[in-house]
Parts: C-alpha cells; sequence; structure tokens
C-alpha cells in the first residue's frame, strides 16, 4: 500500500501532479478570457444593452452536475475494482506462498529441494513486485 504525507490544503490546491489542469489550461485560458471581455464590456455590445437571465446557467449548472456525478460514480468504481483485484493478487500469492512452504517436504539436510521452495516463493514476491511497476510504469529492475 502507497502511504503518503497528507498535505496542507494550500499546498493541495497547487498541485499539479495527477492534475488535469495542464490538460486543460488553454480552454480556461480562452474561457477566462473571453469573461473578462464581457464582463469589461458590462453587457454592451456595439451600441445595444444585452441582458442576460439566470434561466440558462441554471439549466447548464444542472446538466453539468449530473454529468459530473455520473463521471465521479464511474471513476470510484474503477478505483475500487483495481483495489479489489490488487487485493486478491497479494492474498493468492501470500496462500501460495504459505503452501509452497507447508506442503513441500522439508529435506532432513539443506540440498536441492529447500533450494527450489525458496526460489518458488521468491519467484511469487517477485511477481507481485513485477506487477506492481508494471502498473505504475516504473523501472522494477531494482526491486526485483
Amino acid at each position: 500500500m502507497i502511504v503518503v504525507d497528507r498535505p496542507n490544503g494550500l499546498r493541495l490546491f497547487f498541485a499539479l501532479r495527477g492534475s488535469i489542469l495542464p490538460r486543460i489550461f488553454w480552454s480556461l485560458a480562452t474561457c477566462t478570457a473571453l469573461a473578462t471581455a464581457v464582463a469589461l464590456s458590462h453587457g454592451t455590445l456595439f451600441q445595444w444593452k444585452v441582458t442576460l437571465t439566470p434561466v440558462p446557467f441554471s439549466l447548464i449548472g444542472l446538466a453539468l452536475a449530473i454529468f459530473l456525478g455520473f463521471r465521479n460514480t464511474a471513476a470510484y468504481d474503477r478505483y475500487w475494482e483495481a483495489r479489489r483485484l490488487w487485493g486478491d493478487v497479494v492474498h493468492r500469492s501470500r496462500s501460495l506462498a504459505r503452501e509452497v512452504q507447508t506442503l513441500f517436504q522439508a529435506p532432513a539436510a539443506p540440498g536441492p529441494a529447500d533450494g527450489a521452495r525458496a526460489a518458488l516463493v521468491r519467484r511469487t514476491i517477485g511477481f507481485a513486485h513485477a506487477l506492481r511497476h508494471q502498473l505504475r510504469d516504473s523501472d522494477a529492475g531494482p526491486d526485483i
């Protein structure tokens, strides 16, 4: 399990790792510039006064809230399924290592059978670490 320090609120607000902000920066900048232009023109466009009612904003806000709610639920479901599958991999590798230790006959003197048992347990542990590095897209060399 990954245990990280909990950052304070201000540091969390400005964290870019894992954030969507770098992907949407230009769209966000364009929208902000357009909103600034509308605010500076103060509802006047070529000598015509433009009136805006809150109804379109309410409808767009409602649709956006429903859409984001479904996206959030789907993302959490994927996260929970991944946690469940990873827990299953860890549980099964521990069970396999325990069975190998129990079911292989321990020789009276250290020999090739004891080495095979240790190698099988180490390979099981190595598989779990290799899978972890594969899923995180990192280098597995130092751990393996």
